[in-house]
C-alpha cells in the first residue's frame, strides 16, 4: 500500500477499504461467478404495492406517446433513441472491470435502468390502453436477448440490476391487467428476471458496503423489493434479511442530523427520498422508526430548493437521476417528491399557503465526515424571482474526456474564494478528495472555512439581505501575514444580456432578466482584475480560452453557457471582497 493509499485509508476509514479490497479480490480470482447461479428459478410475482381505482381516465401523457415511438429523454434531457443492447461481443460482467471504457458507461446503463416505465405505466392506468403495456413487452424482450443473466455490461453494477429490478416489479404488477399483452409466458419470463437480478445482489453487496452511498440503500430496497414480489422464492427469505438489515442501517447511518443524505447532493437527497418512498409503500409499517429521520430528510431538500420553479441549489454530483418518476413533471422539478414525503412523512404541509419568498440564498457550511464530492466551502446559491442566479456548476460528465473528466467539482468554479489557484481540497482520483476541511457558523449571516489554513489563509463570508438583494463580504484572514498569497473570488451567474462597467480594484455588471434589471457590483480593497468567460471564452480582452470556465450543468452530459465573473489580485494581509446584488 502506497503512502496516498495510506491517508485514503486513514481519513475515510479502514473498513471500506478492507470491504473494497475483498471486492477486488472476488472480482480477479472469479469467486462472483462461482456464487451466481447458471439460472434462476421461477415463481409467481405477488401484489407489493396498492394501486389507485380513483386515477383520472384522461388523455395519455405526450412522454408515453415519446416511448411508443422509441425515443426516451437521457436523465431528464433531450429526446434519444431507446438503446438496450450493450457493446459486443458480451463478456462475463466481472471482465468489464479491467478492460478500458471506450464511452461513458452511464449512457448504457440509464435507458437499461427501465425508468421509462413509469410515465408507461401511468399511461396504460389512465387510459387501459394496451399498447402501453405492449410497449414495456416489447423493450423487455429486446433487453433480455442483448443481456443474458451476469453478461454485459449492464451487469456490472449491483446498484443499476437493483434499480432495474424494482422498475420490473412495478411493470409486472401495473401491466399485469393487460389481458393481451401480459400473457402468462411473458408474467413467468419477468418473474425468472426479477429473480436473476436478485440473485445477482449479495454476492456484491460488499462493495455496496465499502462506498456506503446511494449503492447500499438502493441495492438493500432490491432486495427487499424481491423478497415481497417473489414470496415462495427458495432465497426470498435471504434477500428480506438482508433487504432489511441493510435499510435498517442505511435508514440510521446514511442522514446527519439536519437531514442531508450521505452523498452532499441535492440530486442524490432526491434518490434517497424516492427509495425511500418506495420502500415505505411496499412495506408501509416496517420502518414506521425512521419517520423522524426521513421528515428531516425532506425538510433538508425543501429548505434547498427553490418554491417557485421546483427547481434545487445544484449542490454537489448531479448525474442526471430521477430513479422513480411518479408524475410528468420535468427531471429539474423537486415539487413531486417533496409533495410526496410531506405526505408519506408529515414534513410539513403539502402545499404552503404562505407567501412564497421572492429571493432566497443557500451559503454552504458544513464539517463533513464523510467523503464530499465537491470541493464547495462557503459556495453561495442566489435565487431572484424564481431565477437561479448565482450558480452551483454541476457534475457534466463523470468519464469524458480531459478537461470534461469530473472537471466541475473545483472550487475554482464555484462562487467561493481560491488561494493560489489551488483547491480547497487535494484531489485524490476522479471520484475521490482528501484533506476535507471544514466550515463553520459563526454568527446566523456568517461562516468561515479553513480549506486554506494549511497555507495560513482563513476564509470568512458574511451574507447580509438587502430590500432588494444580497451584500457579501468575503475576507482573506491572514495568520502569517507577510507571506504573499494569490486571491481570487468567483461568480458564476446565469446567463443573461449584460452590461459591464471597469471599478477602481472590481467591477460593474448589469443583467437583464426577464423581470427587470439586476445590478452586480464586486470590488476588492487591494489592487485587483477582472475576468469575464463565458462557455470557455474570455468576454473581456484576448486571455487563453479556459475550458471550464463560464458553464452551468443542469443534468448528466447537458452544459449550457453561463457567465464567469472574477476578480483576482495579490497581497501579503488581510484583504476583503464586497459582492452586492440588488434588483432595479
Amino acid at each position: 500500500m502506497n503512502f496516498a493509499s495510506l491517508r485514503a485509508a486513514r481519513q475515510l476509514g479502514w473498513l471500506p477499504v478492507a470491504l473494497n479490497g475483498l471486492y477486488q479480490i472476488g472480482l480477479k480470482t472469479g469467486i462472483f461467478r462461482l456464487l451466481l447461479p447458471p439460472r434462476a428459478r421461477t415463481t409467481p410475482l405477488a401484489r407489493i404495492f396498492p394501486v389507485s381505482t380513483t386515477v383520472p381516465r384522461d388523455d395519455p401523457f405526450p412522454e408515453a406517446e415519446e416511448i411508443l415511438s422509441g425515443k426516451i429523454r437521457l436523465f431528464g434531457g433531450d429526446l434519444v433513441p431507446v438503446r438496450l443492447a450493450p457493446s459486443a461481443p458480451l463478456r462475463h460482467w466481472t471482465a468489464y472491470e479491467s478492460l478500458p471504457g471506450a464511452s461513458d458507461i452511464k449512457l448504457i446503463w440509464e435507458p437499461a435502468r427501465f425508468g421509462f416505465v413509469f410515465p408507461l405505466g401511468r399511461a396504460f392506468q389512465r387510459s387501459n390502453d394496451e399498447r402501453y403495456a405492449a410497449a414495456f413487452w416489447r423493450y423487455f424482450e429486446e433487453f433480455e436477448s442483448a443481456n443474458p443473466p451476469y453478461s454485459g455490461e449492464n451487469w456490472m453494477s449491483g446498484q443499476e440490476a437493483g434499480l432495474r429490478l424494482m422498475a420490473f416489479c412495478y411493470a409486472g404488477q401495473l401491466f399485469a391487467p393487460a389481458k393481451e399483452a401480459s400473457t402468462l409466458e411473458r408474467m413467468r419470463r419477468l418473474s425468472a428476471s426479477i429473480a436473476a437480478h436478485a440473485e445477482r445482489l449479495p454476492a456484491t453487496l460488499l462493495y455496496a458496503r465499502a462506498q456506503n452511498n446511494n449503492h447500499l440503500l438502493t441495492e438493500a430496497a432490491a432486495l427487499y423489493t424481491a423478497a415481497r414480489a417473489l414470496p415462495t422464492h427458495p432465497r426470498a427469505a435471504q434477500w428480506h434479511k438482508l433487504g432489511k438489515k441493510w435499510l435498517n442501517w442505511c435508514f440510521a447511518n446514511q442522514f446527519d442530523e439536519d437531514g442531508e443524505y450521505i452523498q452532499h447532493s441535492s440530486n442524490y437527497q432526491r434518490l434517497a427520498l424516492q427509495t425511500a418512498l418506495w420502500v415505505f409503500t411496499i412495506a408501509p409499517s416496517q420502518f414506521d422508526a425512521y419517520r423522524p429521520t426521513l421528515a428531516r430528510a425532506a425538510r433538508w431538500l425543501e429548505h434547498h430548493t427553490d418554491p417557485l420553479s421546483g427547481h434545487a441549489c445544484n449542490l454537489g454530483a448531479n448525474d442526471g437521476a430521477n430513479i422513480f418518476p411518479a408524475t410528468s413533471a420535468p427531471f429539474d422539478d423537486f415539487r413531486p417528491a417533496l409533495n410526496a414525503a410531506r405526505k408519506q412523512w408529515a414534513a410539513g404541509s403539502e402545499q404552503s399557503s404562505a407567501p412564497q419568498p421572492a429571493a432566497w440564498h443557500h451559503l454552504r457550511v458544513k464539517r463533513y465526515t464523510s467523503r464530499p464530492s465537491h470541493a464547495d466551502h462557503l459556495h453561495l446559491d442566489l435565487w431572484l424571482n424564481g431565477l437561479y442566479l448565482t450558480l452551483d456548476p454541476g457534475t457534466f460528465s463523470y468519464n469524458a474526456a480531459p478537461p470534461w473528466d469530473n472537471a466541475l467539482t473545483t472550487a475554482l468554479v464555484h462562487n467561493t474564494l481560491t488561494v493560489d489557484d489551488l483547491d480547497q481540497m487535494t484531489r485524490a482520483g476522479r471520484f475521490l478528495y482528501l484533506d476535507w476541511g471544514a466550515s463553520r457558523w459563526l454568527d446566523d449571516q456568517t461562516a468561515e472555512s479553513d480549506a486554506y489554513a494549511r497555507l495560513g489563509v482563513i476564509h470568512r463570508r458574511r451574507v447580509e439581505s438587502l430590500p432588494d438583494g444580497w451584500r457579501v463580504r468575503d475576507e482573506a484572514l491572514f495568520t502569517r501575514p507577510g507571506v504573499p498569497h494569490q486571491l481570487r473570488l468567483h461568480w458564476l451567474l446565469a446567463d443573461l444580456p449584460w452590461q459591464f462597467s471597469l471599478l477602481e480594484n472590481g467591477a460593474a455588471l448589469t443583467l437583464q432578466a426577464l423581470f427587470g434589471a439586476i445590478a452586480i457590483k464586486i470590488q476588492a480593497d487591494f489592487p485587483a482584475q477582472v475576468s469575464l468567460f463565458r462557455a470557455g471564452e474570455s468576454l473581456l480582452t484576448a486571455a487563453p480560452a479556459d475550458p471550464i470556465r463560464g458553464w452551468f450543468s443542469p443534468t448528466y452530459t447537458a452544459k449550457i453557457p453561463a457567465l464567469s465573473l472574477a476578480l483576482t489580485g495579490q497581497c501579503d494581509h488581510s484583504a476583503a471582497f464586497i459582492t452586492t446584488v440588488e434588483r432595479g
